[in-house]
């Protein structure tokens, strides 16, 4: 249904028990999908520690120039699968919003973020709320906010 979509702007599949198939098969549509503009698949159940879900979610970001808004809240992405996603964040000139709350990110995924948000000059909105990112990955992300005029800052982390 979503192949052919027409009308569909905004799409919310939180807390829906996706499973990783399904997230795959998600971010394949979204890859060819130029109607959605907001898609909401926080909280799947993924039982892989391979981060397949988020690899592909990442590659679709270089393909789609539609998306504007992403959470991917309790998507249990780690600090490698942070890095899959800045990978293609640094080109992707169309995704305002993304929320990678309550992950497992840690200062090392905080300073993929800073690098990212170094030559992202299209988000404006980043939510990494309920990540231990340490002072350390605060100060990498404050120092990369310093240079993007766009990012509205929107970090409530817990510093531990």
């Amino acid at each position: 249904m979503l192949q052919v979509n027409l009308s569909i702007a905004r799409l919310g599949l939180a807390s829906t028990d996706l499973d990783t198939d399904s997230v795959i098969a998600m971010a394949t549509v979204l890859g060819a999908n130029k109607v959605l503009r907001a898609v909401d698949i926080s909280r799947p159940l993924l039982h892989s520690k391979m981060e397949e879900s988020t690899i592909h979610l990442s590659t679709m970001l270089q393909v789609n120039n539609s998306l504007q808004e992403l959470h991917l809240a309790k998507h249990t992405i780690t600090d490698t699968g942070v890095e899959w996603l800045c990978r293609y964040l640094s080109t992707n000139a169309t995704l305002k919003h993304l929320n990678l709350s309550c992950n497992r990110l840690s200062q090392d995924g905080a300073k993929h973020l800073s690098g990212m948000l170094r030559v992202n000059s299209t988000l404006t909105v980043l939510n990494i709320s309920s990540n231990c990112i340490e002072d350390d990955g605060l100060c990498s992300i404050s120092e990369a906010v310093k240079s993007n005029l766009s990012l509205q800052w929107h970090a409530h982390t817990v510093l531990r």
